[in-house]
């Protein structure tokens, strides 16, 4: 993902979610944050085969959730794993950190 990527990406802040879900998204939102906290530890050990399990979950779970920008952030983690790019990956994080800091949703 590019700087202007990241730009555009930053303004997804608002998700639309089906109050249906509502009882279960701060619980997503904790495990995101924890799965977070885990790629940047196997970062950290070159444990790329973790982070690339932890990003195909997200990748899937986003969207069936309402979170396309999330589905988009593991697939872009993907697609860094099998380039083991450290320095991508890390900036993914970040994003995705602060994402979950900010994200404000919206049920319907």
């Amino acid at each position: 993902m590019n700087d202007h990527e990241m730009k555009m990406f930053e303004g997804r802040m608002t998700v639309i979610a089906d109050s249906e879900i509502k009882s279960i998204v701060p619980e997503f939102i904790k495990e995101w944050k924890e799965d977070v906290i885990t790629m940047r530890h196997a970062l950290d050990l070159g444990d790329y085969e973790t982070i690339r399990s932890i990003s195909h979950r997200m990748k899937g779970t986003g969207a069936t959730c309402g979170f396309d920008a999330l589905t988009d952030l593991g697939t872009d983690l993907l697609e860094c794993t099998k380039r083991m790019n450290k320095h991508a990956i890390a900036k993914l994080l970040d994003l995705l950190s602060s994402y979950l800091e900010k994200v404000n949703i919206v049920y319907r």
